[in-house]
């Protein structure tokens, strides 16, 4: 459904996941937000550039020094939005000329990333199904327990994007919350805590990731930690991987 931006999946289908969940396929139904519906819209935060011309001037705008946009605007105050940007961190500068010869150069560090959602956008994938087990092996099949899971992101501000996720079954429940922020120019990081329930033990799992640049050379670094027993619907289904038997004996 290209009007909502909506995609409805039946069979096999893969959960939707973030940075922090563990996709699992399932045989099921699916909804799911899907942007790439439409090609004219922009999901991530692109810098507002505004200025202030005296005279009815020509505008250029360079990226990490390489032209990116020319044009006109009239006397008085303007807004530039949704400017070409390329992602990742970089210079953008603003030059307003007028008829006279007259510069104005304006300049701003910015780092601009994909895995930020623009104010107001919301992404969300939500499945209900039999999980898969097996797969591509011998015994291939369906785990017979009902199983749900579903995922939000929400874009807050330019600077900040919350995210949600939930799933299980019987005897399943497992659930999260999570944020991604911009840090200024250097880059993007990303924090989430989860707990998950069984009628047998509970856990919790903590992560947090960084991207940074630092001029051409990017960094990247990722933990994930998990306490007591945390399992989702991939660990709690995965035949012969955990006894659920009985509780966890204490280390």
């Amino acid at each position: 459904d290209p009007g909502s931006m909506r995609t409805y999946r039946a069979g096999d289908v893969v959960t939707g996941a973030l940075g922090w969940t563990r996709p699992t396929r399932l045989g099921g139904i699916q909804i799911q937000n899907d942007f790439g519906l439409r090609s004219d819209v922009i999901t991530y935060p692109v810098p507002s550039l505004s200025g202030s011309a005296a005279l009815p001037s020509s505008v250029d705008l360079l990226i990490n020094n390489t032209d990116r946009y020319s044009g006109s605007v009239p006397a008085g105050p303007f807004d530039i939005v949704n400017s070409p940007v390329i992602t990742g961190a970089g210079t953008v500068e603003l030059v307003v000329r007028d008829p006279t010869g007259k510069q104005v150069v304006t300049k701003l560090d910015d780092c601009t990333s994909t895995r930020l959602l623009k104010p107001g956008l919301i992404d969300y994938s939500a499945e209900l199904g039999f999980a898969r087990t097996r797969y591509g092996g011998t015994g291939d099949g369906y785990d017979p327990r009902l199983m749900g899971s579903a995922s939000i992101r929400s874009g807050l501000t330019d600077w900040l994007t919350w995210e949600g996720h939930a799933e299980g079954g019987l005897d399943l429940l497992s659930g999260g919350t999570g944020f991604t922020a911009a840090l200024g120019r250097l880059g993007v990081g990303q924090f989430s805590v989860a707990a998950s329930r069984t009628a047998q033990a509970a856990g919790l799992q903590v992560s947090g990731s960084a991207q940074l640049a630092f001029g051409k050379v990017a960094i990247g670094a990722r933990a994930l930690r998990s306490f007591g027993r945390y399992e989702d619907i991939a660990s709690f289904t995965s035949p012969g991987v955990l006894d659920h038997s009985s509780p966890t004996p204490a280390a």
